[in-house]
């Protein structure tokens, strides 16, 4: 069964169809008859004949956009509910809905119309030539009743492709611009001849209606008036006398009003033939003479008059298909000129210095240039905020840097009279007070050398003295740091027992410093259990150094991973953060690099560096 949503949108489309079917209901009795001048008795059996039709276009057009909402229903469901599954080549479909329901109805509206013609389908007694005239208006008036229907059905089709996601909405595009290929400009120059010859069109339809009406009236009217003053002044009897009224009759029948005589009939009679022929019962004295008027074919004026329409609309066609030959180029030109304009050339400030015959094409040409515009102030304030940022880094940077013995020397005042205090005789009170003076100070001063170690290394101030180190004694080193930085934490320091005997090319300050940071963040990062330093390897001309800590309790946040890589993330997760980028720009430095590998219950730093002499 079709869903609620596909449902909604079809009943809305066919009650657009019933009342564009409405309204030519109601437009036909009143214009058919002044316009063109049917009988009466025509004119009823004409609108009960278009009033069954119009039940079967109705049925027809409802049918084919039911089938159309039905081949897109799960789409339509997933727009209207705001859900995913809506598929690009639905979204194809659903616009070209418009189009296709509008093109079936005019198509059924000419075959019925075409098909009250027939002598099987129109009644015997309903002239043929009256009811053309009826169906072609009815034809010309659904044209018209269809273009504000397609309109607002386009309407309608636009709210719903509006609810599509950006992604789908863009391969949809791309599949329609892919599937009209080349021919694009040629069907737009088709619709420009198509517009422009349906208003012609409806228009020349509508004065040949109206003009073929009215001289066949006028025409009708006067054989009429003829056919009376030869009954009365030709065929009719004089005083009994009926001598000469065969040579009347059969001289009425050479000049096309052929009569006969019958039996004497009071009152004047007319009545329209099938055929399309005229009879006309007139009493004249004793006697009633009845004339059979056969219609007449259109005079040469109707001709002349279809050659200038035809002209007119051959003229109109060529104009129309120029026209749409020069939008087209201009679409083009401005397609091209945006295709060249990339965001670099904006951006050195470049313009679009083209310009299109078309006012809407030189607006959207205008509009891209304001976009264009927008785009390269943006690009230049970005690239001034750019350079301010970085000259703002680099002083501070060179702030931090130049400040450092004036921030080391008050707290290593504090540290050694700390140390000094431990020598006296203190109460176990005063000995853990001087004890947590000694240890916050310790991270304090190790705080301020991270900050300023890697302000420096941002300015690219850094500076290296590298050495054949032994790797055990770094190790060891390494350790000592470590566990006076850990103080407080539930985790256990320890290197391995006999570590190979290698040799490193490093700073031995900064290698010690990089691994002590190493040790930092993997005690954060297990908040308890062991962290084992050292399980130095070789590989090639490298010495691996790893960093290894077992918990149950694991975990590497991302935002700790990527203050290895930047520095703005670094400086986010604060101290924590510029540890590790410092660890790995000193390993970079010294032309190594750091790896992190995490596992279940374990998390290991390596730090790869080149092999001493």
């Amino acid at each position: 069964m079709i869903r609620t949503s596909a449902a909604k949108l079809a009943v809305q489309l066919i009650v657009l169809g019933a009342i564009a079917a409405a309204i030519v209901g109601v437009l036909l009795p009143i214009l058919a008859g002044p316009l063109l001048l049917i009988e009466p008795a025509t004119l009823a059996m004409s609108e009960r004949l278009v009033r069954n039709a119009s039940i079967v276009w109705m049925i027809a057009t409802a049918s084919h956009v039911l089938f159309e909402c039905f081949r897109v229903r799960r789409t339509l469901h997933a727009l209207f509910e705001d859900q995913p599954g809506a598929l690009p080549e639905d979204l194809a479909r659903i616009d070209r809905i418009p189009a296709r329901v509008t093109t079936l109805s005019l198509f059924l509206t000419l075959v019925l119309a075409a098909s009250t013609l027939s002598t099987d389908i129109r009644p015997r007694s309903l002239e043929f030539v009256g009811h053309a005239q009826y169906a072609i208006l009815t034809c010309a008036l659904a044209s018209v009743a269809m273009l504000p229907s397609y309109l607002i059905s386009r309407a309608l089709i636009a709210r719903v492709l509006e609810k599509a996601p950006l992604d789908v909405a863009r391969e949809a595009l791309t599949l329609s611009v892919l599937r009209a290929g080349r021919g694009a400009d040629r069907r737009l120059r088709r619709r420009f001849v198509v517009a422009a010859l349906a208003s012609v069109g409806l228009i020349a339809v509508a004065s040949a209606l109206l003009g073929h009406a009215h001289a066949r009236a006028l025409d009708q009217a006067e054989r009429e008036r003829d056919a009376l003053y030869l009954a009365h002044s030709v065929v009719a009897p004089v005083e009994g006398n009926t001598a000469g009224a065969e040579h009347a009759l059969y001289r009425a029948a050479q000049l096309g009003y052929p009569a006969t005589v019958r039996a004497f009939v009071s009152t004047y009679e007319r009545d329209r033939l099938f055929d399309g022929s005229t009879q006309i019962v007139v009493p004249a004295n004793e006697q009633s003479i009845i004339f059979t008027l056969p219609p007449r074919p259109p005079p040469r004026s109707i001709t002349n008059y279809l050659l200038v329409v035809l002209g007119c609309v051959l003229v109109t066609g060529v104009v129309a298909w120029l026209l749409g030959e020069a939008y087209s180029s201009d679409i083009v030109l401005v397609t091209k000129s945006i295709q060249r304009l990339g965001a670099s050339d904006v951006a050195k400030g470049a313009r679009l210095t083209e310009s299109a015959r078309f006012v809407s094409i030189d607006d959207l040409l205008r509009a891209v240039g304001g976009v264009a515009d927008l785009f390269r102030d943006f690009a230049s304030a970005q690239e001034h905020a750019i350079l301010a940022r970085g000259a703002a880094e680099r002083t501070r940077a060179m702030f931090l840097a130049s400040m450092s013995h004036d921030l080391k020397s008050p707290l290593n005042s504090i540290l050694g009279f700390a140390h000094l205090l431990t020598r006296a005789d203190l109460s176990h009170g005063q000995a853990e007070s001087v004890s947590i003076i000694i240890q916050r100070g310790r991270e304090l001063l190790y705080l301020i050398e991270t900050i300023l170690d890697a302000a420096r290394a941002e300015a690219g101030e850094l500076t290296l003295m590298p050495e054949s180190l032994n790797v055990a004694e770094v190790i060891l080193q390494t350790e000592r740091s470590a566990r006076a930085q850990l103080a407080g934490f539930d985790v256990e320091v320890k290197t391995d027992k006999q570590p190979p005997a290698l040799e490193v090319l490093a700073d031995a300050k900064r290698l010690t410093q990089a691994l002590v940071a190493l040790v930092l963040v993997a005690a954060r990062v297990v908040r308890r259990g062991e962290i084992v330093i050292g399980t130095a390897t070789q590989e090639s001309d490298r010495v691996v150094l790893r960093v290894t800590a077992e918990s149950p309790d694991v975990e590497i946040p991302e935002n700790l991973l990527e203050a290895f890589r930047s520095i703005e993330q670094a400086r986010k997760q604060g101290s924590l953060g510029l540890g590790p980028w410092l660890a790995r720009t000193i390993a970079d430095a010294h032309g190594g690099q750091i790896r992190v590998v995490s596992a279940l219950n374990r998390v290991e730093f390596s730090m790869v560096l080149p092999q001493g002499l």
